[in-house]
Order: structure tokens, then sequence, then C-alpha cells
């Protein structure tokens, strides 16, 4: 019976160089979009306070029917009211980046700490892109560490997305999809 050997001459990152690129660029993607969605939660919160999307997210979390939902109809003498659905998915995606976990001043600084690590973690990916392409191992460094971090901060919004979700299906759903992503992100190491 005949021996293959194969020999590795040269491996960066267990030769999973095409793989790196694409988990760099997914992470720069992601924690751009990220970023900027925590810089609208943080201007919102500047200007409106509770009032815009807080009280009526907590309220339709609770199942307790928001004013602004219902309707009085009068049709051929007799009163209707009608109650729209007001579940909302920005309500549940709301809770992954920190904007309805707390009212607004606890809100402000979550959302200061996750945009300060999102741009962190921006500025690691294009190190992990640089990085890749003059073969410097070193420059990955940052994006490990921060993605630890990342990691363990979004295992821990997703628990407060499942504990503040009082069984609401959107909020399931997105709290099911984050767990989801904090997978994905601990297998991409």
């Amino acid at each position: 019976m005949a021996k293959f050997e194969v020999q590795v001459r040269h491996c960066f990152c267990c030769g999973l160089h095409p793989g790196s690129i694409f988990i760099a660029l997914y992470t720069l993607l992601l924690f751009s979009l990220l970023t900027g969605l925590a810089l609208y939660g943080l201007s919102d919160t500047n200007q409106n306070g509770d009032k815009s999307h807080f009280t009526s997210c907590e309220l339709e979390a609770q199942g307790k029917i928001n004013a602004d939902n219902r309707k009085l109809v009068i049709a051929n003498g007799h009163q209707t009211v009608i109650i729209e659905d007001s579940t909302s998915y920005h309500c549940s995606f709301g809770l992954y980046t920190e904007e309805l976990k707390y009212s607004a001043l606890n809100r402000s600084w979550a959302l200061w700490w996750d945009i300060i690590e999102y741009i962190l973690i921006v500025i690691a990916s294009l190190l992990m892109l640089v990085g890749l392409l003059i073969y410097n191992q070193y420059l990955l460094i940052p994006w490990i560490l921060l993605m630890c971090v990342e990691v363990f901060r979004g295992l821990i919004s997703v628990f407060f997305m499942f504990w503040y979700s009082y069984l609401n299906l959107a909020r399931l759903a997105a709290a099911i999809f984050f767990l989801g992503l904090q997978f994905f992100h601990v297998s991409s190491y």
C-alpha cells in the first residue's frame, strides 16, 4: 500500500485565508450597520427620550393596548373598535442594539458603549484585512479580542431579549435569530 504525504510549507491562519477574508468583510459590514443603528438610536433617545419607542414597545411586549392602535369606527349606527396589531420588529431589533432595554438615561450610556465597541470592531476588521493581505498574523489579535468581548455582550443581550420578550412572538423570533448569530460568531473563530 502506498503512503501519501503532504507537506505544508507555509501555513497562515490554518490555511483558511479566503474564509478569514470573508469573515473580516462580514464583520466589517455587520458592525458598520450596527454602528449606524446605534447612532440612530442615540439621536432618537437624545431628541425624544422614552416617548418615541421605549414606552410603546414596552406596552406592546406586555400585551397592553397602545392608545394609538385603537380606532373607533361608526357605521350604520354601530360603533366598532378596531385594534391594530402593534407588533413591530423594530421593537425586537432594538433590544439587541440596547435601544429598548433601558430607559433614556441608562440607554444613552449603553448606546455610547456600543458605538465605541462597534467602531473598534470595524477598525479591527480593517486591520484584519490588512493583516491578511500582508501576511501579518499579529494584526488579527485586536479582532479576536474585540470579538470575544462582543460575543460575551451579545449573549447577555440575547438573554435580555428572551427575558424582556414577555412571550411576544416578534421578540422571541428576534431573540432566536440573534442567538444563532452569536453561535455563528463563536464558530467564526
